[in-house]
């Protein structure tokens, strides 16, 4: 019962991280103080997690996330571990658009293993070139695999 409900107050709580400012948002130590255990409980309960429902980010302290409401409100995330704040907003950089908005089919963001482009506009400036941007997003996926 305990480990539902840690892993409710992270989904529910997830959409409501502000990425600029993370602080103690969703560790261990936090989500510890709200339910009045251990943080080794909940540190254990949370990493049984990882790779399934949540990821995290390997700070000190580490900050765990809900995947499925992270890349409903953010952005599509490839990992289930991130080694800083930084790696994680290298994602974000990755999947999104010329725009700015994040790349969606149905209203949904989409995973960025694969990329696909509609070559009447999307990917050619009207010039025939490829913005900067669209070059460094395109050299990262390479890079990537």
């Amino acid at each position: 019962m305990l480990k539902e409900s840690i892993m409710r107050y992270v989904k529910e709580n997830t959409s409501k991280t502000d990425l600029e400012n993370l602080d103690t948002a969703l560790t261990a130590e936090e989500i510890a103080v709200f339910f009045q255990v251990k943080r080794n409980t909940v540190s254990y309960y949370l990493n049984q997690e990882i790779g399934k429902t949540l990821f995290k980010i390997n700070t000190r302290p580490v900050r765990f996330f809900h995947k499925e409401e992270f890349v409903r409100h953010f952005f599509p995330v490839s990992k289930d571990v991130y080694a800083s704040v930084n790696e994680l907003a290298g994602e974000r950089e990755i999947c999104q658009g010329d725009e700015g908005g994040k790349m969606k089919k149905d209203g949904k963001a989409e995973n960025c293993r694969l990329l696909l482009f509609d070559l009447d506009g999307t990917l050619l400036r009207s010039d025939k070139t490829i913005s900067p941007r669209t070059a460094r997003a395109l050299e990262k996926c390479r890079k990537r695999g």
